[in-house]
Parts: structure tokens; C-alpha cells; sequence
């Protein structure tokens, strides 16, 4: 599948550097029977192991393991890595921990990294006989620790009137500063000597944390301070929401102890780009800017396009994953609930990865006006959001449903079945062999390449059959149909309507019902190539069905009277479709003059 597969500059430029950091530290376990690469996690005792030495580190309650178990399994689902859990107090090559704000295993004191994790390591080899008695008889590559605080800050003062103390982590009275201004007083430098007193007292780093930003020293205060003491599974402040912030870091730190670095790698001044952004990786520090992206401050459901490409490459892309016919969005099949919706209130920032089966996007309970994209490496703006939804490379999307909005659908090269649904929507095939049904709604339907069937029954329509051999039907709107290259079948329906063939062998079809009071006007009738062609619906089939032509009606069925319009140069067949009648109800004009025998002997 080669057609639309589009990487920009930035994501090639991105993506290369995150390949090249991860040379000699992606783990090698590889088992090429399988394979896959095989991989052992655990979560270590480390509140019975802490002892005096480390003060927060804390092992995740069975509500935190569920979570970390989701996202290992969502991982193996899109790359060849298989992860078997081990007990405890063994060592693995990817450990799970908690802490709260300090934690000395890794020097890290600050309530603004919300998590951490050390590189995998090529070279490293797993020893499963080892005997694990404290914390540093684990290994160090592998471990992945999330900081359980949640702190706000409470009060700061001017970076001007205070100097940090790095080497005592505290902060002291600025009396050069002071000094020179003239417009402190005696009680104003008292009250600023106090405020830091007071800061330094409090601060410990668990319960209160000073940090700086910018211009200012911040008091921050941890507002779930004793969760290293109370991590239990009824503590609604241990809880970890897979959909979440913290869930998106507990997934970012896990790519870390994969070997997956930041989409800035090394360089912290790499500009601002929509591929730089969580718009297109977990991996980024940067929230997508409002016009490339609105994400209505989701925190990402799954691994993102960026991160599904980067992971496939280093460790292989599982051909294995829903291979049945699988529904994403609402009326979802899949086994994960990540990718499903209940209800139009609902919402997600998903990237897809499907291995193969007709698959299906179900947006229909939407109000908004949404744009699907189904080709790989494309975003959709679902639901209200603009590029929340993407394909992953490698993925086809055969179908998509729309929903009460203005939808905008875009086929692949598969063959695809696209569905408007209500709203005003516009849909393109592409070059597959498509299905495109408008639904209720003024609509504009193309098929692009292929030979596809499009089909809008209700409303004011323009229905593009594009290039090869394709069969339009519309319904009861006034709708315009062209048939443009190939061989196409065009059926009106029952309404006003304008047709154009277009080139090629071309068919229009009316039926004669005696419902239909369309009045239709074909443009381009090409006597050598094109025909006209009547049917009848019978025993829920349809059956040819011929006309008689006369010079007036008796009242029969299906009898047509011809007259040319000298003025208009037009040809007009006037067609009685109902019994015992003596005036026409369906009408078909042409450009030109054609005799009976023109149009009805070949």
C-alpha cells in the first residue's frame, strides 16, 4: 500500500534522531523461534526494602499493576516485544515503582517530574537466579518510577530579594540586594527575612517543595503527602487513570525503559513543531499549538503515531493484531476499552494500529462537524476535535461512518464503504473500489479511481462518479450526477435531476414506478455510446422493463410520447408510468435532436 503515505521533514528529522539514540540500548532478548522479543516485569517490594536510606520509594498497589498490565499488553499489541510478569523479589527487565517527590535512586526531589525511567540496555543479561535482599540488588536499566504527589503552590517570593544555597538546598536573605535599595525599610526587610525562614522550615522536599521558576523561588505544597505510607487500592489519591495525564507519563516512561528517547533526543532547543508535540507522540514536551491541533486537554488513550512508527521499527510490527473486522469508536468491538465510545460526551486522542480485516470507524453519535482521514499517517478531527484521531503507517481503514454534522470522509486506495449519515458531508473514495452513501443532508460524493457505487437517496445532491466504471444512484433531492471517465450506470431516482455521463459507454437507468415524477435532464447523451435503460422492481428484484412509444397516450403503463423542442434544441420523453392515466409524470430531456429509433433500436 503505497498511495498517500506522506512523512514531512520533521517527522523523517524527528524520527531519525530517536532511531539513532536508541542504537546499543534496545534490549536484545530476541527469540527468533517466536519472534519476538522477550521480555520479564515485576513490581519489587520496595516499601518492605526502603529502610531508612530511601524515604518514598513505594511499590504499586494491585489497582497501579492493572494499569502498568494494560499498557504492556496495548505495547505488545503493536510491536513484537512479549512481557511475561516475575515475582517480586526477582530481578526483571522492567520494574515499577512509586514515589513521592524524593527519590534518591535516582536523585530526583522535585514535585514537577512526575516520573522517571533508566534506559534499557543492549548488553545487559538478565540473571533470574539472582537473589534480591535490597533495593540495589535490582537492576538499574529497566526501572520505571512514577511520582505519586500532587502538589500546588501556595506562596513565592522575587528570585531579587533571595538567593538559593545549592549546597545546602536553602534559600538565603539577598543583602547586597537589599542593601542598595533604598526603598526597603527596616520592616519590610524583616518581613522578607521571615518569608524565607518560613519556606526554608517547611521545605523538605516530601511535604513542601521549593522550586524555582523563573523569576520567582515557589513554595509548593504536596497535597497527598502521605501516600508512600498509604498507597492502598481504597486511597482514591493512589488511583492511576490508564485515560489520564499520569497514565500518558506511566506510558512515556515506559518507552524510556524500552530505549525510546524524547522526539527532542538531546537537543531541549529543538523548535516547535506539530510533530515536536503530542499531537503526534507521547514522547514530546510540547502541547500542540491551537492551529495545528485541539485536543480539548486530553492526555493520549494510546502509543501515538510517532511512537507506534519508531517502536514497530526497533522491535518489529505485530502482523497479528485484530485481524477480524474490527469497529473503532462507537458500536466498538475491539478488546480494548480504549478505543471505544458510549456516548457523544465521550471523547479520546487515539492513534490506530490494525493488522488487517475490514475495519471500520464509527463516529455516528457526533453532533459536531467532523473530517475522517482513512489514510495511514493522517489525523481526523472527531467529535468536536481537530487531530485527535490517526492512522498508524502500515494500517488500512476500509470504512467509515459519519455522523449529524457537515462530515468530511476520505477514502484510501482500499475498497471503502463510506457513509455521511445526516448533515450537509462531502466524501471522496480514493482509489479503491468504493461504496459512498451520502444519507440525509445536501450532499457531495466522489469516487475518485476505481469502480464505486455511490448512493445518496435524500436530500440536494452532487454525486462524482470520477474515473473507471462506476454505478451512481441518488434518490428523492435534486441532484446532479456525472459519471465523468469509464463506463458508469447513472440512476436518478425520482426527483429533478441533471445528469452527465461524461466519457466512456455510459448508462442511465430510470425506473419506471408510479411514484416517480422525477424530471431529468441528461447533458451529454452520446448516441454511439450511451444508452437508456428502464426497470422495474418485481418479487424485490429488479427486471428490465420496456416503454412504448406513441403518438399519445391510452392510459396503459409505461408508454412515452417524444417531442423536440425546435427553441430549447432539446428532446423531451414523456413517460406515463401509472394505469388508466392520460398525462405523464416522468420526464427525461436530452441536448439535441433524437429520433425514437436513435434512442430505443440500438
Amino acid at each position: 500500500m503505497s498511495e498517500h503515505i506522506y512523512k514531512t521533514k520533521n517527522f523523517n528529522e524527528i524520527t531519525n534522531k530517536m532511531l539513532k539514540h536508541s542504537i546499543g540500548i534496545t534490549w536484545k532478548n530476541y527469540n527468533p523461534q517466536k519472534n519476538t522479543t522477550e521480555l520479564k516485569f515485576n513490581f519489587p517490594e520496595w516499601t518492605t526494602l526502603r529502610d531508612n536510606k530511601y524515604k518514598t520509594i513505594t511499590t504499586f498497589n494491585e489497582q497501579q499493576k492493572e494499569v502498568a498490565r494494560d499498557i504492556l499488553k496495548e505495547i505488545s499489541s503493536i510491536a513484537n516485544i512479549d512481557f511475561t510478569e516475575t515475582d517480586a523479589y526477582s530481578d526483571s527487565h522492567l520494574k515499577f515503582g512509586l514515589y513521592n517527590n524524593v527519590n534518591e535512586t535516582g536523585g530526583y526531589y522535585s514535585p514537577l517530574i512526575r516520573g522517571f525511567a533508566h534506559y534499557s540496555n543492549a548488553n545487559y543479561r538478565l540473571d533470574e537466579n539472582k537473589k534480591i535482599k535490597s533495593v540495589s540488588d535490582y537492576s538499574l536499566p529497566g526501572r520505571v518510577w512514577i511520582n505519586k504527589s500532587k502538589c500546588k503552590e501556595i506562596d513565592s517570593i522575587s528570585i531579587e530579594l533571595a538567593i538559593y544555597d545549592r549546597e545546602n538546598k536553602k534559600l538565603k536573605y539577598n543583602d547586597s540586594l537589599i542593601n542598595r535599595n533604598k526603598n526597603i525599610n527596616d520592616r519590610e526587610t524583616s518581613e522578607i527575612k521571615y518569608k524565607i525562614d518560613y519556606f526554608n522550615h517547611l521545605s523538605d522536599n516530601i511535604n513542601y517543595s521549593l522550586i524555582s521558576n523563573g523569576n520567582y523561588y515557589s513554595l509548593y505544597e504536596n497535597m497527598n503527602k502521605d501516600i508512600h505510607f498509604n498507597n492502598d487500592v481504597n486511597n482514591p489519591n493512589a488511583y492511576i487513570e490508564k485515560n489520564s495525564y499520569e497514565g500518558s507519563c506511566l506510558s512515556h516512561e515506559i518507552l524510556h525503559a524500552l530505549g525510546i528517547s524524547h522526539t527532542f533526543v538531546w537537543n531541549y532547543s529543538l523548535p516547535y513543531s506539530p510533530e515536536n508535540s503530542t499531537k503526534y507522540s507521547i514522547m514530546a514536551y510540547h502541547y500542540p499549538k491551537y492551529e495545528d491541533a485541539d485536543l480539548g486537554h486530553l492526555s493520549p488513550s494510546t502509543l501515538l503515531l510517532t511512537d507506534i512508527y519508531i517502536i514497530q521499527k526497533l522491535y518489529g510490527a505485530n502482523i497479528h493484531t485484530r485481524k477480524g473486522n474490527t469497529t473503532y469508536g462507537f458500536n466498538a468491538n475491539t478488546e480494548s476499552d480504549t478505543f471505544h465510545l458510549t456516548n457523544n460526551k465521550k471523547h479520546f486522542q487515539i492513534c490506530i494500529w490494525d493488522a488487517s480485516g475490514i475495519d471500520t470507524l464509527d463516529f455516528s453519535q457526533y453532533l459536531e462537524n467532523q473530517k475522517i482521514n482513512l489514510n495511514q499517517g493522517q489525523f481526523s478531527d472527531v467529535g468536536g476535535l481537530r487531530g485527535n484521531v490517526s492512522i498508524a503507517y502500515d494500517t488500512v481503514i476500509e470504512q467509515a461512518i459519519g455522523g449529524y454534522g457537515n462530515d468530511t470522509i476520505i477514502g484510501n486506495e482500499a475498497d471503502n464503504f463510506l457513509d455521511g449519515q445526516d448533515g450537509n458531508d462531502y466524501l471522496y473514495g480514493g482509489s479503491g473500489r468504493d461504496i459512498l452513501y451520502g444519507g440525509k443532508g445536501n450532499d457531495i460524493l466522489d469516487g475518485g479511481k476505481g469502480n464505486d457505487c455511490l448512493y445518496d437517496l435524500y436530500g440536494n445532491n452532487c454525486l462524482y462518479g470520477g474515473d473507471d466504471n462506476d454505478r451512481i444512484t441518488s434518490g428523492s433531492g435534486i441532484d446532479t450526477l456525472y459519471g465523468d471517465n469509464g463506463d458508469d450506470h447513472l440512476d436518478p431516482g425520482s426527483n429533478h435531476d441533471f445528469l452527465y455521463g461524461g466519457s466512456g459507454k455510459d448508462t442511465f437507468a430510470f425506473i419506471l414506478s408510479p411514484y416517480n415524477y422525477g424530471n431529468n435532464k441528461i447533458q451529454d447523451f452520446n448516441i454511439i455510446e450511451d444508452k437508456l435503460y428502464f426497470y422495474i422492481f418485481k418479487n424485490n428484484k429488479v427486471q428490465k422493463s420496456d416503454i412504448k412509444i406513441t403518438d399519445k397516450f391510452s392510459g396503459k403503463t409505461n408508454e412515452a410520447v417524444l417531442n423536440y423542442d425546435r427553441t430549447e434544441n432539446q428532446t423531451i420523453i414523456s413517460i406515463n408510468t401509472r394505469e388508466d392515466k392520460l398525462i405523464p409524470n416522468l420526464f427525461i430531456t436530452l441536448n439535441g435532436y433524437y429520433s425514437s429509433e436513435d434512442l430505443f433500436l440500438s
